[in-house]
């Protein structure tokens, strides 16, 4: 008998040492999952929700990937303006397709040029058109409304500089 209580007074004791040692209340970490006891509780998340330094009186506790204990430039350089440059012309599809109205247009352009939008429908006559605008290097959005009450299937033709660069179809619903 004695022994049995002399096990449960160092389990108790131990417990207790443990649940002091540890700060109280939530931590968010990596992994998914999530496991609690009387007075913590441990969910995961998927990805890296903090990187930094979590203390109490008695641990320090350094999180993320990159943590070291405390904050550290590992590497610090200008940014280079060209390595964000498309490296060539490039027209993305009608978007949201189909559209309720307004279509856009994704624009990759590797230096500054003059774009312009014709659209025609089924029948090739022209519905719409945006004038030649200037735009810088970069990736740029164009964007055309169809005319009120028209549905339908339209194709739009994209000229970067005065030359046609891409041809693309517009569904068009109400």
């Amino acid at each position: 008998m004695k022994r049995r209580v002399l096990i449960g007074a160092l389990v108790l004791l131990f417990v207790s040492r443990d649940a002091e040692a540890h700060p109280s209340g939530e931590v968010i970490a990596n992994g998914g999952g999530r496991s609690s006891n009387a007075s913590q509780v441990l969910r995961g998340t998927l990805g890296q929700a903090t990187v930094g330094r979590s203390a109490s009186s008695v641990h320090a506790l350094s999180h993320g990937f990159w943590s070291f204990g405390g904050s550290r430039v590992v590497g610090l350089e200008p940014p280079d303006e060209t390595l964000r440059l498309p490296h060539a012309i490039a027209i993305g599809p009608a978007f949201p397709s189909p559209s309720p109205g307004t279509v856009r247009f994704a624009v990759a352009l590797p230096h500054a040029a003059s774009v312009s939008l014709e659209v025609f429908d089924l029948a090739g006559r022209p519905v719409g058109a945006l004038a030649p605008r200037a735009f810088a290097a970069g990736y740029q959005s164009l964007e055309w409304r169809a005319p009120l009450d028209h549905a339908g299937v339209y194709f739009a033709r994209v000229r970067v500089e005065a030359v046609i660069v891409a041809q693309r179809r517009i569904v068009v619903v109400r």
